[in-house]
């Protein structure tokens, strides 16, 4: 069942519900109170009434109530609360003893008294009080005397105690209400923190978390549950935010390299059509050329989005040592007169990955052509295959001029050239080594660059080895 908020807030509802419970006990304590206290004075009224006006029969009243009309200066030890009348048969009253208490007097009614010999309850003349009465007759007279005995007293008692016991039941209430609303105030804090809190991320800072509390509380789980919300919200914005940056610097990049070939093809149309060269078989080859090289760098650019976007590669088991043996031969065929050689050791198991085959191949292609472009041709280049604990090394290393530190440091940044004075005519597209990078990393490996002035330079993939099945 959902109970309505009537748009409080957790603390008022809390002080609400607390005194509308300590209201209700409040409640039924005061109306059981009350009740017994009525009951027992109304006892002790009817014992006072029974005990001055015994049953005739058993224990008549001293005199007859022919006796008692003919002494009635004896008041027989009433008070002026009590009141003693003697009725005829046709209920009208022949005396009284007791003081004269006009419109306050007890109303009889001779149908309500007579023959019940019952203490009931009767209203004053005036109906301003209330007075218990008993009748009793006598059969030999057709007289009925009777004593009725006033409740003002048990009422005013009734009426006291109801006043007092709303007044402290306010006060209480009163008390109650203050009590609550500190008790919430100080319960309700935790919640206050978590308040801000979600404002200084809702401000921009996904780094906040909300304070810890012990998980066996409440608050504590509530927490405990909005730090992990938090903490993917935290690492999906990241991602997000990463994915719309490389797709950024994807769109600068691609628009800042296709420029010049782009340029290139449309430079050369114009020379034909404005006839400045009639050479066609030149311009063809050229528009030829920068047609391919805009084409090798866009597949360049997409191989990177596809990394980027972290799409699952072929697993196969992948032969390093072959593969190296192979890449060695391709790369001999581009510069006969280059000395290549490979160095392998296996070690206890065969250097055997899993992987995308034809990924690795591309990975050691870059490495050697970026040999190939940034060597002398005398300079020898060494394949290297290394197997070493639960990993394989595969490096390449020439004995060219070497690089820098701060060269070192940016060399595998997308479109970075070590060499200002290589064009884009004639250098790559800058991309070979953060492909490297990328697809190594795609399989769960690292790739570091070692080099130093006049000392060459070392580039080294370092992949998981394959898990042995014998």
């Amino acid at each position: 069942m959902r109970i309505p908020s009537l748009g409080l807030s957790i603390r008022g509802r809390l002080v609400l519900g607390m005194v509308l419970l300590v209201s209700a006990g409040l409640a039924v304590a005061n109306a059981s109170g009350i009740f017994l206290l009525r009951s027992y004075l109304l006892d002790r009224v009817n014992d006072q009434v029974s005990s001055i006006a015994p049953d005739a029969a058993e224990n008549p009243l001293p005199g007859a109530p022919r006796n008692l009309c003919a002494n009635p200066r004896d008041p027989r030890g009433l008070r002026s609360d009590f009141v003693l009348l003697v009725l005829d048969s046709e209920g009208d009253v022949v005396c009284s003893l007791g003081p004269d208490l006009g419109d306050a007097a007890p109303e009889l009614d001779e149908a309500d008294l007579v023959g019940t010999d019952e203490v009931v309850t009767v209203p004053s003349v005036d109906g301003n009080s209330r007075w218990r009465a008993r009748a009793t007759s006598d059969d030999d007279t057709g007289q009925t005397v009777v004593l009725a005995v006033s409740l003002a007293d048990a009422d005013a008692t009734v009426a006291r105690l109801t006043r007092l016991s709303l007044l402290v039941s306010a006060l209480v209430l009163l008390f109650t209400a203050a009590a609550a609303w500190v008790i919430a105030r100080i319960g309700l804090q935790p919640l206050e923190r978590i308040e801000d809190t979600a404002e200084r991320i809702a401000a921009g800072d996904l780094t906040e978390r909300v304070p810890h509390y012990r998980r066996g509380t409440e608050v504590g789980r509530l927490a405990h549950a909005l730090n992990g919300m938090l903490a993917q919200i935290e690492r999906a914005f990241s991602a997000s935010t990463t994915s719309e940056t490389r797709l950024r610097r994807f769109i600068s990049d691609a628009s800042h390299e296709l420029r010049t070939p782009v340029a290139a093809v449309r430079g050369h149309a114009e020379m034909w059509r404005t006839g400045i060269s009639d050479d066609l078989d030149t311009i063809m080859a050229r528009i030829e050329s920068e047609s391919k090289r805009m084409g090798d760098l866009v597949d360049d650019m997409l191989l990177l989005a596809h990394l980027d976007q972290s799409r699952p590669l072929e697993r196969t088991p992948v032969d390093l040592l072959s593969l190296a043996t192979d890449a060695v031969i391709d790369t001999q065929a581009l510069q006969p007169e280059r000395q290549i050689s490979v160095d392998a050791q296996p070690g206890a198991s065969p250097p055997v990955v899993i992987g995308d085959q034809s990924r690795l191949r591309q990975i050691l292609a870059n490495l050697l052509t970026n040999a190939l472009a940034h060597t002398p041709a005398t300079s020898p280049i060494e394949v290297a295959v290394r197997a070493r604990d639960r990993h394989v090394d595969l490096s390449v290393h020439d004995s060219g001029p070497g690089m820098p530190s701060d060269v070192q440091a940016k060399v595998f940044d997308r479109f970075y050239r070590a060499d200002p004075s290589r064009t884009r005519d004639h250098g790559g597209s800058g991309l070979g080594l953060a492909i490297v990078k990328s697809l190594t990393e795609a399989h769960g490996g690292t790739v570091t660059c070692t080099s130093s002035p006049g000392s060459g330079t070392t580039f080294t993939v370092s992949l998981p080895l394959a898990v042995s099945t014998s």
